[in-house]
């Protein structure tokens, strides 16, 4: 009853980054999706069950073998990419969260190490440290656009009474330098829809 902000469907992010990835590397057959690990009656189990749902369709969607994996700390991302690397994936979706934000720096790094082509929802510093790709809202500007919530309750709104707003600025990061690493050729399709290319 007193709730107010910004919001986005994890659901739908999920569908739009195997679609982005899928487009990058056409040839591709098994997927890895990389997801937190939730702690049983927490919030965020409801959460983590509906992102692995979303994987599952995508891939479905788009005719791909699925993997996934899930990991929260740097020991778990590392049994997480052994297992990949027996499953012999072709290419990773990252799932949006504070887990996988928490270690994308080891994330990056097993994915560059078995040559995977990578997404994210994660902000752009997953592309800026080596991923070849992130896809999701700005939350840089959400940040800004949170300030008029708190100046609309500190000048005496309440908070029940301003509606919750879907998100509408996404932001798709594509890391050059990383696809030649990968010798990948990133369709102009792509990059021409790119909010920002690192080169």
């Amino acid at each position: 009853t007193n709730v107010t902000g910004l919001s986005f469907r994890l659901d739908e992010l999920v569908a739009k980054q195997f679609e982005l990835l899928v487009e990058i590397s056409p040839k591709m057959a098994r997927v890895a999706f990389f997801n937190f690990v939730a702690r049983p009656g927490d919030t965020g189990e409801s959460t983590a069950a509906l992102l692995d749902q979303s994987a599952r369709k995508a891939a479905s969607n788009k005719g791909l073998k699925l993997v996934i994996v899930a990991a929260n700390d740097v020991a778990g991302a590392r049994t997480a990419f052994e297992r990949l690397q027996r499953e012999r994936v072709q290419g990773l979706v990252v799932a949006s969260s504070g887990p996988t934000m928490h270690i994308r720096d080891e994330i990056v790094a097993g994915a560059r190490r078995l040559r995977l082509p990578s997404i994210s929802g994660l902000p752009a510093e997953f592309a800026e440290t080596g991923g070849l790709a992130t896809y999701g809202p700005n939350f840089l500007q959400s940040y800004r656009y949170a300030a008029k919530y708190v100046d609309l309750i500190l000048k005496g709104a309440k908070p029940a009474e301003i509606p919750v707003e879907q998100m509408a600025t996404f932001e798709l990061v594509i890391n050059l330098k990383t696809a030649k690493e990968l010798g990948l050729t990133i369709p102009k399709t792509v990059l021409f829809r790119a909010d920002r290319v690192i080169e």
